[in-house]
């Protein structure tokens, strides 16, 4: 090894080492001739070279610097030049570069409003757009005075939409993103495999950002990249074919009937996670699904909170557990690494992530710990030296630490729709966040300066909507509903009081037909009210249902004294009491 390109200043002492970001940092810069990099470029880009040791004139390794978003210099990316491209360790990496490194060449942009980001693949394509870009304003009114915004992936095309998201501010401080990806695609080999290439790169980011200011370059036939097009002499249609001929991107993929499988069509409807508590429920919509996105309300005090709750606990038993016995059939099931029942298409290291406006996140969690337990959260949370001692809370919060299985969202009150959206990107994208808790949509809104709740609302549904069916993600949502005048039933001889269940209908969600119109499914939860005014039984009513079809009363609910809840549909009331087959369950004069 030498670090020098002058012959007799071979530095010797870094022979056999392992090398560091600082000793990197002294090697040469260097034109990279394999790269089609010139001496200027290699400046800029502070591109450092390795030479032979036996003549201290040829490139024998090239290193391309990362930085992390403080813009401190971790790592190098190590191209090895005496390797092959197929070769085992024809790239390896000095310090350190991940997904939530800056992207290469993007601490030489400068972002406004009004300008462009080229967004390519490799950092050899960042270089060559680059200068193909500088090359094409010779001559013209604008040479040196456009500086072209270029930058690539750190980790290759599979990485692409996590390194997005960690990049995603930076991104969208350009008024325009162009799409550079390579003139690939993946096989159906190698999409069974998980490989990416150039064409789902493009698709990976275009749909992360989901805005509509993406554009794509299409080069020309037989050219897989930029470099390749500079290297063939194609510079100038190069440069301005970034800057003036990039196409507005488009996600529509028009199917003709060759393109959809018979098995395709075969396919029953998938099922998915079961609701210990809601049989019945679970039965009429199919259980919770990714790519649904459902919504709940009722009038105050019916728990929704509480039910919804329930559900997310569900769902995380699921990602901590599999399927439960018996809610599935063990002869055609899904089986994970560790031997657990799955649902199809689990990813494993799903996780749940949950935002809810109006608690912190230590009730969040001690409510979780507590339905674990099988005590009350209420209670619970309110003060849990009754239930367990310090060392005790200590082992479960240690147990529920290492499986990682849930992310909350440190977040209360309102918050704007593109934040919102940015942070169940962040849960799904960064922390594989497949099913989201989000309590309440009401909240998001209230209290933002834009004043129309109701458009906002209808932002918000479209908004999720697409994110669901796109992103693969099950989100359910609670949202309150608008108030409405009801006379209580009365005995018709005393005039006393009586029981009744509080009618709701999904037209009674607050705020925008756009809650009823894009869900997938709607909850209602009708809590009964009792002569002492207390709150009785809670009916769930399915009101929407698009996979299940099934509508009306699902399971009738009583929550228990530990806070779980129990089946109450066949339940009758007798003077002040709940009986079911003559057997006293509840006495609800006890409620007062």
């Amino acid at each position: 090894m030498s670090v020098s390109k002058e012959k007799g200043k071979n530095i010797m002492q870094y022979i056999g080492k392992k090398l560091t970001v600082q000793d990197v940092e002294v090697f040469p810069i260097s034109d990279v001739l394999q790269m089609s990099i010139s001496l200027e470029d290699a400046n800029y880009y502070e591109i450092r070279s390795e030479f032979s040791v036996e003549d201290g004139e040829t490139v024998v390794a090239t290193y391309l610097p990362y930085y992390n978003q403080d813009d401190k210099l971790t790592g190098y990316k190590r191209r090895d030049w005496t390797k092959d491209k197929d070769e085992d360790g024809h790239f390896t990496v000095i310090g350190s570069i991940r997904t939530n490194s800056k992207l290469f060449g993007q601490t030489k942009c400068k972002p406004h409003g009004k300008s462009s980001l080229i967004y390519v693949e490799g950092e050899g394509d960042v270089v060559a757009a680059r200068r193909a870009m500088l090359n094409s304003l010779k001559g013209t009114q604008w040479e040196g005075r456009i500086h072209p915004n270029v930058v690539g992936l750190p980790l290759g095309a599979g990485n692409a939409t996590e390194v997005t998201a960690h990049n995603e501010e930076f991104i969208r401080g350009f008024s325009k993103v162009i799409l550079g990806m390579d003139n690939d695609c993946a096989t159906e080999g190698e999409k069974l495999k998980g490989i990416k290439k150039g064409a789902e790169a493009t698709e990976d980011i275009a749909a992360f950002l989901l805005t509509d200011n993406i554009y794509m370059y299409k080069f020309p036939e037989g050219i897989k990249d930029p470099r390749e097009m500079l290297d063939k002499g194609m510079g100038t249609e190069l440069g301005k074919g970034l800057s003036f001929n990039a196409v507005k991107y488009t996600p529509e993929k028009i199917l003709s009937l060759r393109d959809v499988s018979v098995s395709n069509l075969r396919k029953k409807k998938s099922k998915g996670i079961p609701f210990r508590h809601m049989p019945k429920l679970t039965h009429m919509t199919g259980g919770a699904v990714t790519s649904e996105l459902w919504v709940a309300t009722g009038p105050s005090g019916a728990g929704k909170s509480t039910i919804v709750r329930d559900i997310e606990f569900d769902i995380i038993e699921y990602l901590r557990k599999g399927l439960p016995e018996g809610s599935y059939n063990p002869d055609t099931v899904t089986k994970d690494a560790k031997g657990l029942p799955r649902l199809d298409g689990y990813i494993e290291g799903e996780r749940c992530g949950i935002i809810r406006l109006e608690e912190d996140e230590e009730e969040s969690i001690n409510s979780l710990y507590a339905m674990d337990m099988r005590v009350d959260p209420k209670a619970f949370c309110g003060e849990p030296d009754l239930f367990l001692t310090e060392e005790e809370h200590q082992r479960i919060h240690n147990l529920w630490s290492e499986e990682d299985r849930i992310k909350i969202m440190d977040h209360f009150g309102s918050l704007p729709i593109l934040s919102l959206i940015s942070k169940l990107k962040q849960l799904v994208f960064m922390y594989d966040c497949k099913w989201i808790v989000l309590d309440h949509l009401s909240m998001l809104v209230s209290g933002l300066r834009g004043g129309d709740d109701r458009k906002e609302l209808d932002i918000i549904m479209t908004e999720l909507a697409a994110f669901c069916k796109q992103f693969d993600v099950f989100i359910i949502a609670v949202s309150h509903m608008k108030r409405k005048n009801f006379e209580p039933p009365k005995d018709k001889e005393t005039g006393e009081p009586l029981p009744f269940f509080v009618p709701v209908r999904k037209e009674d969600l607050r705020g925008s037909a756009a809650l009823e119109q894009l869900s997938w499914v709607v909850l209602l939860f009708e809590p009964e009210e009792l002569p002492n005014r207390s709150r009785g039984r809670v009916r769930v009513v399915s009101a929407k249902n698009r996979r299940g079809k099934k509508l009306g009363i699902a399971d009738t609910l009583w929550m228990k004294d530990d806070g779980t809840f129990q089946d109450a549909s066949e339940w009758e009331i007798m003077g002040e009491s709940f009986y079911l087959n003559g057997e006293e369950m509840h006495c609800f004069s006890d409620n007062l």
